[in-house]
C-alpha cells in the first residue's frame, strides 16, 4: 500500500472513519473523501484524525472533508491544508442539524482555523458550519474562483470576500443571520469611491439564497441621528460589481434594494423577494431604471 496513488471513494455514505495510518501514504495524489470518525477523532483506536492530513502533500485534485465538528475534540492538529499547493477543490462538511449549544463558540472556529488551504485553491465550499463568523485566513484565498457557503444558519459576518482578485462565482445558500455582505463601513466620499472601484472586482455571478434577515450588501455607516434616522433604502446603496453578469436573489424578504452600476448584467432573477419584486416593477418600480437595460429578467 506503500506505493498507492490513487484512492477513490464513491458511493460510500456509511463510511464512519479513515484507517489508521492512511498519513503514511506520503505519495497518493488522489484522495477524493477523508471522514472524520464520529466517535472519536483523536486518532486512537481504528481511525485517522485529521492531523494525519498533514503529511499528504502530494494531494491534488478534489477533496471532501465530512464531519468536521469532532475537530474540537482533536489536539495538535496544526494546519493540515496549508502546504498542499496542487489541490484544486476543496469541500468542508460540519454536521448538519447538529447541538451547539454545549460547544465554546471559539472551539467551534478553532474547527474552521486549522483548515486553512494553500493559496493556490480555485474552489471552496462550505457546508454545516455553525460558527458564528468565519476564519481569519479567507482573504488570503487570492486564487479563489468559486466559493459557496451552504446552510450555515448561526453566521452572522461573512469573512472579508470584496477585494478578493479571481473570485468568479459567490453562492449563498440558507445563511438565516447573516445581515450583510460585506461589514466594512464607509466614512466619506473618497473611501466610497475607493471601494466602487475594487468591491468584487471579478465577480461574474452572485447567488443568494433564503438569507432572510439579510437587509444589505454593506454595513452603512451611521454616527449620527440624522444617518440613522434615514430610511433603509439610502443606506443600503450597493457598490458596483464590474464584472457581473448573472444574479439571482430568492428568499430574501428583509432586502429592499438592488446595486448601484450593475450596467453590465446580463441576467437577473427575482424570487419570494416582496419588497424587492415592488422596487423592480416593469416602468414603475423605484428600481426598474437601474434594471430595464437587462436583456433577460425574471420576477415573481
Amino acid at each position: 500500500m506503500i506505493n498507492l496513488r490513487h484512492l477513490i471513494l464513491e458511493d460510500c455514505n456509511s463510511l464512519s472513519g479513515m484507517p489508521r495510518g492512511i498519513g503514511e501514504l506520503k505519495g497518493v495524489r488522489t484522495l477524493n473523501r477523508f471522514v472524520l470518525s464520529k466517535s472519536n477523532c483523536l486518532g486512537r483506536g481504528g481511525s485517522a484524525g485529521l492531523a494525519e492530513l498533514a503529511t499528504l502533500n502530494e494531494l491534488r485534485g478534489d477533496l471532501r472533508i465530512k464531519y468536521l465538528s469532532h475537530v474540537v475534540s482533536e489536539s495538535n492538529v496544526g494546519t493540515p491544508l496549508k502546504d498542499k499547493q496542487h489541490l484544486h477543490s476543496l469541500d468542508l462538511f460540519w454536521k448538519e442539524g447538529e447541538d451547539v449549544k454545549a460547544v465554546d463558540e471559539e472551539d467551534i472556529i478553532k474547527s474552521m482555523e486549522v483548515l486553512q488551504p494553500h493559496s493556490n485553491l480555485k474552489h471552496l465550499s462550505v457546508y454545516d458550519y455553525s460558527g458564528v463568523r468565519f476564519a481569519s485566513w479567507f482573504s488570503s484565498l487570492i486564487n479563489i474562483v468559486n466559493l459557496t457557503f451552504w446552510n450555515c444558519n448561526r453566521c452572522q459576518h461573512l469573512p472579508p470576500l470584496d477585494h478578493l482578485p479571481s473570485l468568479k462565482f459567490l453562492h449563498l445558500w440558507q445563511l438565516e443571520k447573516l445581515e450583510y455582505i460585506s461589514e466594512k463601513e464607509s466614512s466619506n466620499s473618497t473611501s466610497d469611491e475607493m471601494m466602487r472601484i475594487s468591491f468584487f472586482p471579478s465577480l461574474e455571478s452572485l447567488i443568494i439564497h433564503h438569507c432572510p434577515v439579510l437587509k444589505g450588501w454593506w454595513r452603512a455607516h451611521t454616527h449620527n441621528s440624522a444617518s440613522s434616522s434615514s430610511s433603509s433604502t439610502e443606506n443600503l446603496s450597493l457598490p458596483s460589481f464590474p464584472s457581473l453578469s448573472k444574479l439571482r436573489i430568492e428568499d430574501c424578504t428583509n432586502l429592499a434594494s438592488l446595486p448601484e452600476g450593475i450596467r453590465g448584467l446580463n441576467k437577473l432573477q427575482i424570487w419570494h423577494c416582496p419588497m424587492l419584486s415592488e422596487r423592480c416593477k416593469k416602468e414603475t418600480g423605484e428600481d426598474w431604471p437601474k434594471i430595464a437595460h437587462i436583456p433577460h429578467i425574471y420576477i415573481d
